[in-house]
């Protein structure tokens, strides 16, 4: 071994489990230096707690396995003697553990799943030591009604907390993101005086803050302080989105909410924030739908490309939505793709060509009770037949054995494959020539239409 360069041994130690890289440092005094060094630690992904469930929604997209959780009396010393970490994944509180103060591990992304408020003061103290050490560029904090287990999310806690993540935010984060459906989260306040002790300017390009809506003060200083580099912006309607009006750098908002509350903030920035490229609006009230919905093509110069509209409620009147919707097509000449969780009967009488020339992709997230009753629709067929380059997407069909189609009693393939899917695709264009083969998939059933 004496032969082989510290970068080989580094290579090799990069894939020794963190039991055994710390087990390393006793072998000898060469394995001892490289055991620690930045190399052998920077892309590692650290698990700590019992219950990592919650963990797995995320790592699955980044890894091929499931996550494997570290020992309490294996993370201490990691974090004492490594210098750096890829990632670290922590269920606060985990029985045995505190975050040591004299920890000098570095973390880059930051993931806290909170479950009850000492996991709060935790999660915390955590975050205000990463901010110190300087290297962190995302944090995940979540805060779930199911894991949560006090009864109600303590103010005072929660207040420490936003105040760390407000640090954080300014320190050269990228990624910051704070979720929760605990009890009384939406009613957790920020007193209005908050502030940093010194102003400073951000470098955020993603925020989400979900289940905070009175935390005004506390996203009005993180949204000042990253009007210039945010992209991606996820949010309760609070009024202070209008500050991101003048915001070049935003390209894709998604505004979630419940009741009737104020949107002024928010109607000001979808009529004046002409850059916008990607529009979620996912609200239970169908009013405020329809006035976010006028005022995202009211300046005449939208250039959304993709549009989702849900109201989590596949029941009653939609016509506060659908009808706004079909009005304000016109006046989205970029829009490609179009979703929304309702069935759209006055989007698919209404729409002609000329409503949205550009449209290649419509999907359609609402319980049908037959799926044939799709396959024969005279409004959708229409649509498609003056729109051959569109592609629709109907989810969530319930298939059903009403034998009424004849079509399709001769076509058992067809019959048995309805069966079986939960989401059905339609187009009109020659097999083989699709204008936008990017909308093409292997799921669901593919059916071209006219049959």
């Amino acid at each position: 071994m004496d032969r082989l360069p510290d970068d080989v041994i580094l290579e090799v130690l990069k894939r020794v489990r963190v039991e055994d890289l710390l087990t390393c440092r006793v072998v000898c005094r060469r394995l001892c230096v490289l055991a620690v060094h930045p190399d052998a630690w920077r892309g590692r992904s650290v698990h700590l707690g019992r219950d990592i469930s919650a963990c797995l929604s995320y790592y699955r997209q980044h890894a091929d396995d499931e996550p494997r959780p570290t020992a309490v009396a294996t993370l201490l010393p990691a974090l004492l003697l490594a210098p750096c970490l890829g990632a670290l994944h922590m269920v606060l509180p985990t029985p045995g553990f505190l975050w040591p103060p004299a920890a000098a591990c570095a973390v880059r992304d930051v993931f806290l799943y909170v479950v009850n408020n000492a996991g709060v003061r935790e999660a915390a103290r955590v975050v205000q030591r990463q901010v110190e050490l300087g290297r962190m560029r995302r944090l995940e904090v979540r805060m779930s009604s199911e894991d949560f287990r006090d009864l109600l999310l303590r103010e005072a806690d929660a207040r420490v907390l936003f105040e760390a993540m407000a640090l954080a935010a300014v320190s050269g984060l990228e990624h910051l993101t704070i979720s929760s459906d605990v009890n009384n989260s939406k009613y957790v306040a920020q007193p209005k005086t908050f502030t940093l002790h010194a102003a400073a300017s951000g470098a955020l390009r993603e925020f989400s803050c979900e289940g905070f809506p009175a935390m005004g003060p506390f996203f009005d200083l993180v949204v000042s302080s990253s009007a210039a580099t945010l992209e991606k912006l996820t949010c309760e309607p609070h009024p202070g989105l209008d500050a991101l009006v003048a915001s070049k750098s935003l390209k894709a908002l998604t505004i979630v909410g419940e009741g009737e509350v104020d949107v002024d903030g928010a109607v000001q920035l979808l009529r004046q924030a002409c850059q916008l490229r990607e529009v979620t609006l996912v609200h239970e009230s169908r009013v405020v739908t329809g006035k976010l919905v006028v005022a995202l093509a009211s300046s005449g110069q939208a250039a959304a490309e993709r549009l989702t509209v849900l109201l989590n409620n596949h029941y009653g009147n939609v016509r506060n939505v659908s009808v706004p919707l079909l009005a304000v097509l016109p006046r989205l000449p970029a829009l490609r793709y179009l979703s929304v969780d309702w069935k759209p009967v006055e989007l698919l009488k209404g729409m002609r060509l000329d409503h949205a020339p550009a449209l290649r992709y419509f999907k359609i997230e609402t319980q049908s009770k037959c799926a044939h009753s799709w396959v024969h629709s005279r409004e959708l067929k229409r649509l498609m037949l003056a729109n051959r380059a569109l592609h629709v997407r109907v989810d969530n069909i319930i298939t059903c054995d009403c034998n009424k189609c004849s079509y399709c009693a001769r076509h058992q393939q067809l019959t048995l494959a309805l069966s079986l899917e939960h989401h059905v695709y339609f187009y009109t264009h020659p097999d083989g020539q699709c204008p936008s083969p990017e909308y093409h998939g292997s799921e669901g059933v593919w059916v071209g239409l006219p049959l």
